[in-house]
């Protein structure tokens, strides 16, 4: 997404730029499913029940450039990103949030944050090497690490050497940490929103990665004994809520 001079010029239409960093996470490159499912026949935890050549392809590890899940989840994650960081780490989101005040200024690099910091973990866990000691440090292979928005065609084809997989699991921690610290509380796990909760959970599912296991534990239990969230005694519960008129207690995050 490259925006034009004059698209961006309030917090409101701030705002509106970071719903749309949210309406990308529930793409199918992202979270909306097609990702997903393709991870889980990477790990030979699903089979693929067609024969169209990029479930093929995944099914035997042999994914190219032009697999459209593979191509769907870098492109439509890579654009989350870019929009939360043309939000709150561009220089036109910034100089309009230096006047904003520090409270809508945190809020907005909060969730930025989280957006980003979400991204990059899909992302690395697709095409990066598994976090581990013997390859952490090896040269490119993580993913590229973007920072900063991306608000013209020039920048936008600028090209960024992959960093390692430790550079890019730190940044991930960086910014969910921040993004944990900085969240509204009134941010409520059904309003489409990032919570400090969810911040902690991916947080914690990001050590468990990384083998850092005593952290990991730490931030699930906060999370498990907050008393905000249950598991349900329906098993139905969370599936068709609204048609069949049923509350879950188990979704800390909803998009």
């Amino acid at each position: 997404l490259v925006l034009t001079d004059d698209a961006v010029k309030t917090t409101e239409d701030l705002e509106k730029l970071l719903l749309g960093a949210y309406q990308q996470i529930r793409s199918e490159g992202f979270w909306g499913g097609t990702a997903l499912r393709g991870f889980s026949v990477i790990a030979d935890d699903a089979i693929a029940n067609t024969a169209t050549f990029q479930w093929v392809q995944m099914t035997t590890h042999e994914m190219n450039l032009v697999n459209p899940v593979g191509r769907d989840l870098w492109q439509h994650t890579y654009n989350a990103i870019n929009r939360a960081n043309q939000v709150a780490y561009s220089d036109v989101g910034e100089e309009i949030l230096a006047a904003a005040g520090d409270e809508q200024l945190n809020r907005f690099k909060a969730e930025a944050a989280f957006i980003r910091g979400f991204g990059h973990f899909h992302i690395v866990r697709a095409f990066g090497l598994p976090y581990s000691d013997e390859h952490k440090n090896t040269a490119e292979m993580g993913i590229p690490i973007r920072t900063r928005g991306l608000m013209d065609r020039e920048t936008a084809f600028e090209v960024i050497q992959r960093s390692t997989v430790e550079e890019v699991y730190q940044q991930i921690i960086t910014d969910l940490e921040f993004a944990a610290a900085n969240l509204p509380s009134s941010n409520q796990w059904d309003s489409g929103r990032a919570t400090p909760d969810v911040a902690k959970a991916l947080l914690a599912k990001v050590y468990f990665h990384k083998h850092e296991y005593v952290k990991a534990a730490q931030l699930a239990k906060e999370i498990i004994h907050s008393g905000r969230y249950q598991l349900d005694t329906d098993m139905t519960a969370k599936y068709a809520r609204a048609e069949m008129g049923t509350t879950t207690g188990e979704i800390i995050f909803m998009i």
